[in-house]
């Protein structure tokens, strides 16, 4: 045969005896499309025969397509993800991406060694919001009696003092940026006074 088994490439195989003047096809057939054994009895032209048979086996199995992300999610810290597509022979992305930096659906089509095919999708999601960063302080104004006023900012997970500190002794604009899990940052200042 020129194969001895089906698959979504091979949907048809061509059964072709040799070595005999005649043959007969026991179920009558010389291009099978299922699976089963196929029989052919040859007669020579002194009237001998003998009996050949082939087994045609079928594989149709679909791959099983997994996409692994390198992130699950886009945040400020994470502007581009690879995808990874596992399970098959070759693979064709229907976007046309393996790095994406934008959320959405992203698909891909596995082909196996048999020609069948299987799609897999996963979903991108975005987390760019910014913290809410407050700056909390017992009192906002310098006096004789207040020398220092202790600054405590809320609302991150990390915070960067602009003028690095956190106890003033001086009247002015205090600034901090506070930078949170997805790596987004944001400000907030706040004006201390003297009398």
């Amino acid at each position: 045969p020129s194969a001895d088994k089906l698959t979504c490439d091979v949907t048809a195989i061509t059964l072709q005896a040799s070595g005999a003047d005649r043959y007969d096809w026991q179920n009558g057939e010389m291009v099978v499309t299922t699976p089963g054994t196929y029989t052919v009895i040859g007669y020579n032209g002194n009237g001998c025969q003998a009996i050949a048979s082939v087994e045609i086996t079928k594989n149709v199995d679909a791959p099983i397509v997994t996409i692994r992300p390198s992130a699950d999610k886009l945040t400020c810290d994470v502007t581009a993800i690879t995808l990874q597509a596992s399970g098959a022979d070759s693979y064709d992305w229907q976007n046309g991406e393996m790095v994406v930096t934008t959320p959405g659906t992203y698909t891909v089509i596995g082909t196996g060694a048999n020609g069948c095919q299987a799609e897999s999708s996963i979903e991108i999601t975005q987390d760019i919001a910014e913290p809410v960063v407050t700056i909390n302080a017992d009192e906002t104004e310098l006096t004789c009696d207040r020398t220092s006023i202790v600054l405590q900012a809320n609302g991150a997970v990390s915070y960067d003092w602009q003028n690095g500190e956190m106890v003033v002794t001086a009247p002015g604009t205090y600034t901090v940026t506070g930078t949170g899990a997805n790596g987004c940052q944001a400000e907030s200042s706040i004006e201390i006074t003297q009398d």
